[in-house]
């Protein structure tokens, strides 16, 4: 299991990234709108859920009580991501907006990855 520093370093640069891609998508759609939702919006949505999800891990850094071991935390968010994950595989988004299901199913491949890269073996 990774280290807390190692999972806070890597929601740094996942954060970063999604936000710079997020970035450049919103100067592409000020200057082409239908051609950047048609080639990009999925991308856009994958790294807003990526940004959202990687950013829970940053906003919880320095809120954690002294008697809470940096083990302790990387494993609440390991339990956390795959209470996401089995939560939306269990009961799937099935909603009449198409959007809505592409939003649920970001996020849910987001939390996906901070399970994968806390329980990875480096």
């Amino acid at each position: 299991m990774i280290e807390r520093e190692l999972l806070e370093e890597e929601a740094e640069r996942r954060v970063e990234n999604a936000g710079r891609i997020l970035s450049q998508f919103q100067k592409e759609f000020a200057e082409k709108p239908g051609y950047t939702l048609e080639w990009s919006a999925p991308t856009a949505f994958e790294k807003a859920a990526e940004l959202q999800v990687w950013k829970t891990i940053l906003e919880k850094r320095g809120t954690y009580r002294t008697d809470v071991t940096s083990q302790e935390v990387v494993e609440h968010f390991s339990k956390r991501a795959l209470s996401a994950i089995l939560n939306r595989a269990t009961w799937p988004v099935r909603s009449a907006s198409p959007t809505a299901t592409l939003w649920e199913e970001c996020v849910s491949q987001a939390w996906a990855s901070v399970y994968k890269t806390i329980n990875e073996e480096f």
